[in-house]
């Protein structure tokens, strides 16, 4: 029991000194012994995607190397191996609290954990590994699904953040496009049937969730491809006028007249011109919503919009500097509702950017102020 408090403690601390390889340490010792309570289970979500994310960064940065070697400068394993560990400890921690009985949302929670870092894992494994990793997501999610739809709200975030997740799974790592859409659809309709007044949760959270899944549903329903239309047939002449012989008439067809289509060399794509809208769209939230709490909230000096988020599965989505941290901002318009909202993609969910801010603003600004002091380098964490 001590062992596990001390492990607590010093998990609560690294988070906020950001080293989240460190919180996820303690964090395993603190689910070997007990039920993670809702902040702990914060501290795990956050700090496995953290750890996550940051490798695999790392890993698109430098030329693959080759299996069964390490990596560049005497690194002792291939990041992809690593990016792997990551993944099995946190199903690891995962499972050991799916064995602890517990109330159906932290069922659902766990089983999506589990799901979405066996999906991970199939993305970089091959062979027989990633058969286990296909299955065991494949499993989880539909108990994850199935729970879900028992005790929660269909509009509730882990309910339809599960669903969100399934349907990318069966799409990306199933490559099954048409089921992969009616999950989506079923989820999407069973969101707009529910009053607003019975949501398990904010909009804060859900409004994210379920832009994704209509931006999903528009870039998949796109991969299908149309099925091709028949050309038209001349009429048949009626029985009688064939047996009278009588000629049928065929009416002349329009002509035809030559069209030119010019392209210009000079002009914006279409798709160009989405992102710059979306890009100012972007900006304009943001500056609104830092205008709002700047009052109230240190800030970190270097905010700024970097470059969109290159995730697939991140659509609408743009990278922030906020301090040391490269954050993933959306701003999403909240359902029966004429607000824009802005929120962090961290820890597998969303946070209300002005919430992010106000815990994380001022030690970021006395961060960099004082690593600017001393001439030292400012190293970036990124949070999705």
């Amino acid at each position: 029991a001590v062992e596990v408090a001390m492990a607590a403690d010093l998990a609560e601390r690294a988070e906020q000194g950001g080293r989240y390889e460190e919180v996820l340490r303690h964090i395993r010792v603190v689910a070997s012994g007990k039920a993670l309570s809702a902040k702990h289970r914060y501290l795990f979500t956050v700090s496995a995607k953290q750890v996550f994310s940051a490798l695999r960064d790392r890993a698109r940065g430098q030329p693959e190397a080759p299996r069964g070697e390490g990596g560049p400068a005497g690194e002792g394993k291939p990041l992809q191996e690593e990016l792997v560990d990551v993944c099995l400890a946190a199903v690891g921690i995962a499972e050991r609290q799916l064995a602890i009985p517990a109330d159906l949302e932290s069922v659902v929670f766990y089983s999506k954990v589990v799901a979405d870092y066996s999906r991970y894992v199939a993305s970089l494994a091959c062979g027989a590994p990633r058969d286990r990793a296909v299955r065991r997501a494949r499993e989880c999610y539909a108990e994850a699904a199935a729970k879900a739809s028992e005790g929660l709200s269909p509009a509730h975030p882990l309910h339809v953040g599960v669903l969100l997740n399934y349907a990318v799974f069966v799409h990306d790592v199933l490559a099954d496009c048409c089921q992969a859409i009616r999950i989506a659809e079923d989820a999407l309709q069973k969101v707009t049937k529910t009053p607003p007044g019975t949501f398990g949760g904010s909009y804060i959270e859900v409004a994210p969730l379920v832009s994704a899944l209509r931006e999903n549903l528009e870039t998949w329903r796109a991969e299908i491809p149309a099925t091709p239309r028949a050309p038209p047939q001349p009429a048949k002449p009626e029985a009688e006028e064939v047996a009278k012989g009588v000629e049928p008439q065929v009416q002349p067809l329009p002509p035809t007249t030559p069209k030119l289509a010019i392209r210009c060399w000079t002009k914006a794509s279409a798709a160009a011109a989405a992102l710059s809208a979306e890009q100012q769209r972007m900006r304009s939230a943001m500056a609104a919503v830092t205008a709002r709490i700047e009052s109230d909230v240190a800030l970190p000096e270097n905010l700024q919009l970097v470059e969109r988020c290159r995730e697939t599965y991140h659509p609408g989505c743009f990278i922030y500097r906020f301090g040391r941290r490269r954050l993933h901002v959306s701003s999403r318009s909240a359902p029966a509702c004429d607000e824009v909202l802005v929120v962090v993609r961290c820890g597998g969910g969303f946070v209300d950017f002005a919430d992010f801010a106000q815990r994380h603003g001022g030690a970021e600004q006395l961060r960099q102020r004082a690593e600017a002091a001393e001439g030292g380098v400012v190293h970036l964490h990124s949070a999705r």
